[in-house]
């Protein structure tokens, strides 16, 4: 019993942790800058997609451990069921 209360708390830990960093990855480019600056528009560009490809996998765990399906997953991310599954199966 000791051990599900654990699993379970540290589980909780792990989705508040996740839900911050999804809110804190934001894309800092806008269009109008990048006319003015396209290679800082890159390098914000390219500091926001590592930020995002960092929190993927963490957010389909979210997904996994809420019940989605790896076809739901998949959709989301614009990719097959087979394809998310490959990716972030984690086996």
């Amino acid at each position: 019993m000791a051990r599900s209360r654990a699993t379970s708390k540290k589980r909780s830990i792990e989705k508040r942790s996740t839900r911050r960093k999804a809110a804190h990855v934001e894309t800092s480019v806008s269009i109008e800058g990048a006319d003015r600056d396209p290679l800082g528009a890159l390098r914000g560009l390219a500091g926001s997609m590592r930020g995002v490809q960092r929190i993927v996998p963490d957010v389909v765990k979210l997904a996994r451990d809420q019940r989605y399906t790896w076809a739901e997953i998949g959709d989301a991310l614009g990719i097959t069921r087979q394809s998310a599954w490959e990716r972030f199966n984690g086996e």
